[in-house]
């Protein structure tokens, strides 16, 4: 294994001892990285700024021994993994326990063996080496998490993600009183035919991304996107009393969005809209690809609308217009005649 890019500092206060350990690292390890002290306040200060791999430090040295500079390394956050070999002539039973006790990790005693020596080394810079390469191996996955979670987030309600994080599993849940916001393209299928494919999934990613900062500045959240249909909702994770406000004030907000965009762009984009308020349940479709999705008669009835609304208006349920009646003004009542559930009042909304 190459050790030509391991650093080691040598902490010695004899110059005899000090050569001769440079001259046997470098004849055995090569142009290793190396750098020395001649005590433990210097050694400890040049180990912040250089990060070694490995130390190797006389017992006996001025203003900081080897003992104590070992303490102090032991008991810093950044450098507390660091090897550190004692080179001593105390090598009683005693020593030798007590030196280990304080956190050295070997010892090479003096005068020196050079096989012993390089045995000893070489150890201790494969363990270092090890080490780091540990360290590595965590920060990736590390990295690899945090894209994980950020991802999850991405497609998952927020306190969904962190449940399905802690649960490993996400029950069904009853919402009461949300209001949904459905919306698709007029012609989208006939427009499409005609784009390139680049040019199409751009578009969509604009498009929706200005609906998700959208929806997010009015309080609301994109549950999903199903081709060219955006669905949210609004007071459904996040209790809200201005939930029916804030959905409403968004797909104005949307529409104006297009309006302006559409005077410069290249493609002209149109929608319609439908709002309803009411119960409906959301839970995690699938086990290997996770899909939260919200179901119930809430989830019906703003399909229909958004099916029966025009391009660039607002189409909301008689649920929704009790609500909001007094800040929104409506231009027209409609009958709807929904699957299951029969006829029902809806209203357009103004323009403005």
């Amino acid at each position: 294994m190459d050790f030509f890019k391991n650093k080691i500092l040598i902490v010695e206060d004899d110059p005899l001892y000090l050569n001769l350990l440079i001259n046997y690292i470098k004849k055995l390890f090569g142009e290793i990285e190396i750098y020395n002290a001649d005590n433990g306040v210097e050694a400890f200060s040049l180990i912040k700024e250089f990060k070694p791999d490995l130390i190797i430090t006389d017992w006996d040295m001025p203003r900081l021994n080897g003992i104590e500079l070992t303490d102090k390394i032991r008991k810093t956050l950044d450098s507390c993994h660091i090897p550190i070999i004692m080179c001593t002539g105390k090598n009683t039973p005693e020593n030798l326990e007590f030196a280990f006790s304080m956190g050295v990790s070997d010892f090479i005693t003096k005068p020196f063996n050079k096989i012993e020596f390089f045995a000893r080394v070489r150890s201790q810079l494969l363990l270092s080496q090890s080490y780091q390469t540990i360290i590595k191996q965590n920060e990736e996955i590390i990295i690899e998490k945090e894209k994980s979670d950020k991802l999850i987030k991405n497609i998952l309600p927020e306190n969904i993600a962190q449940e399905l994080k802690t649960n490993d599993c996400v029950k069904p849940k009853l919402f009461k009183n949300v209001t949904v916001y459905f919306s698709d393209i007029v012609g989208f299928t006939g427009l499409t035919n005609k784009m390139e494919l680049n040019d199409l999934i751009s578009e969509l990613n604009d498009l929706f991304s200005e609906f998700d900062n959208i929806m997010k500045n009015n309080n609301c959240e994109r549950i999903k996107t199903v081709g060219d249909a955006y669905i949210s909702v609004c007071g459904m994770h996040e209790p809200n009393i201005d939930h029916s406000f804030n959905i409403v004030k968004a797909a104005y907000e949307i529409i104006s969005f297009l309006k302006i965009r559409n005077k410069t762009n290249k493609y002209k984009w149109k929608i319609r809209t439908g709002i309803h308020t009411g119960n409906l349940i959301g839970g995690i479709v699938g086990k290997s690809k996770y899909i939260y999705d919200i179901f119930g008669d809430t989830i019906n009835i703003t399909s229909r609308l958004e099916h029966s609304s025009k391009p660039m208006k607002i189409l909301i349920s008689e649920n929704t217009y009790s609500i909001i009646k007094s800040k929104f003004q409506v231009k027209k009542e409609v009958k709807l005649n929904v699957k299951g559930i029969g006829w029902m009042d809806a209203y357009f909304l103004e323009d403005k």
